[in-house]
């Protein structure tokens, strides 16, 4: 979990620069729904934050959503 823990850090400074690269958050967000798939299809404190993100992603966001079960 170190690893997604890492790339959580990562689309935290992202979404926290002036103008953050949704590609890359989409790519980091794959990452992390992929590894903890499970715990965010039945965890409900996450599922409302990976939700707004993926909102936000737009049609980069979509294919998480489905991923994690949204």
């Amino acid at each position: 979990m170190a690893a997604q823990a890492a790339q959580a850090e990562a689309v935290r400074a992202e979404l926290e620069s002036p103008a953050p690269d949704r590609q890359a958050i989409a790519g980091r967000l794959t990452s992390i729904a992929q590894a903890v798939g499970a715990v965010a299809g039945a965890g409900t404190a996450l599922r409302e934050p990976l939700a707004a993100l993926c909102t936000w992603l737009g049609s980069l966001g979509t294919p998480i959503l489905r991923m994690i079960g949204l």
